[in-house]
């Protein structure tokens, strides 16, 4: 007995229609297409206004910008006068007067000087460093002026002053550690040269002036010798008040002796006749030493009559004797003396004003060397981008509320 299967192909349709899976892949991308289209429509504004400008400052910062390296040191002003005479090393830590200040600012003020940046051009070719390293965005254009050179040293070279230790502080950025390191060691040593300079202008300005009184006080001190001297030589006579105070001790003398002869006279007088010899011979001495001591006093104090002046006599007044020659060399010693004490004067001004400016030195001490840096401090590419989202975010909320008061303005 045998079975025989036969194919019922009356129930099984011809051709089933299964539809393919590329169908439906296509389907599915097409419908993300149209909702990714959907959604860059409704937020474009979002879009243009924060995710582009966020999508080219992400490139540009972690792709394009060049790494810039910061070198540090610090350094500080001082004076001999500021501190004692075996200063600690914490002294020069310790706030200055304000002296010292001043200093510290003029310090300050010169390195972000024109002065400055042109020392630095001619010492390392700064400019052309700048020009020719870096990006497109933080370099120095090579079309820039003088003014654009010293506003771009002033921005990668930051100079902080503080005021309660005295000390300053730079920063010098470069696109390389070495060069960076190189620049604050420059800036240190033109800076330093600065200061010797200051001081050695003031104190030759002081140490002139001071010299220019001693040379004339010296000069008229030596006019007055010449003075005396040529007085000396015209009236033969080395000092007038010693010859009229020998002078005077001959008259005294010689009145002495003519008080005895009249005595003397007298007594012969008494018991002699007039014409007797002893008599005589005593009124014969009587008359010379009157002659004698008549003389003298004129050789010491001169007659009105007399009209021969010493050359050197400003103030005569007809008289040319030892009275008058006394009292112009007193004028003279006088002249002399206050010549000698303002020569002395000079000179101890001399030696105040040598260690008055010795103690005014300034010196430019270095706290802490020029580093080399390890790692890049610029740019700040975090902070930077998360920065620019919140200010674009911010920017995109402003445009937002201002087009939505307009709308509702219109409507």
């Amino acid at each position: 007995m045998s079975v025989e299967l036969t194919k019922d192909t009356s129930t099984i349709p011809s051709e089933i229609n299964v539809p393919a899976e590329p169908p439906i892949v296509r389907s599915i991308g097409g419908s993300r297409l149209k909702s990714l289209k959907a959604f860059i429509v409704q937020n474009r504004s979002f879009i243009a206004l924060v995710v582009v400008p966020f999508l080219v400052a992400l490139i540009y910062f972690t792709v394009i910008a060049s790494d810039r390296y910061v070198s540090t040191a610090e350094i500080i002003v001082k004076d001999n006068s500021s501190s004692s005479a075996m200063p600690s090393a914490m002294d020069f830590l310790l706030a200055g007067s304000s002296s010292n200040t001043q200093d510290a600012l003029l310090v300050v003020n010169y390195i972000h000087s024109l002065d400055m940046a042109r020392l630095i051009n001619q010492a390392v070719s700064l400019k052309d460093y700048y020009q020719k390293n870096g990006d497109f965005a933080s370099q120095l254009y090579g079309w820039a002026s003088q003014e654009d050179y010293l506003n771009y040293v002033r921005n990668h070279i930051e100079v902080n002053h503080d005021e309660l230790s005295g000390i300053i502080r730079i920063d010098a950025q470069a696109f390389d550690p070495e060069f960076a390191q190189q620049l604050v060691t420059l800036i240190i040593e033109k800076s330093e040269q600065f200061v010797n300079a200051i001081n050695h202008k003031l104190a030759n300005q002081q140490m002139n002036f001071v010299q220019k009184e001693l040379e004339r006080a010296q000069t008229k001190l030596l006019n007055i010798k010449q003075k005396i001297i040529e007085f000396q030589n015209a009236n033969n006579v080395i000092s007038p008040e010693d010859e009229a105070q020998g002078v005077a001790t001959i008259i005294q003398g010689l009145s002495a002796r003519l008080a005895e002869e009249n005595t003397k006279l007298s007594a012969y007088r008494s018991y002699l006749n007039e014409n007797s010899t002893q008599v005589t011979a005593v009124k014969s001495i009587v008359e010379s030493l009157e002659e004698q001591i008549l003389q003298e006093k004129k050789r010491l104090v001169g007659s009105m009559s007399e009209t021969t002046p010493s050359p050197l006599l400003s103030n005569y007044n007809g008289r040319n004797k030892l009275n008058q020659l006394s009292a112009d060399f007193q004028k003279l010693q006088l002249q002399q003396q206050f010549a000698l004490d303002a020569y002395q004067l000079a000179l101890g001004s001399l030696e105040s004003a040598r260690i008055e400016a010795s103690n005014k030195l300034k010196h430019l001490i270095v706290v802490t060397q020029a580093s080399h840096a390890e790692d890049a401090e610029y740019p700040r590419k975090l902070y930077n981008l998360v920065t620019l989202a919140i200010l674009l975010i911010m920017f995109y909320g402003i445009i937002n509320m201002l087009s939505a008061a307009i709308k509702d303005h219109r409507t």
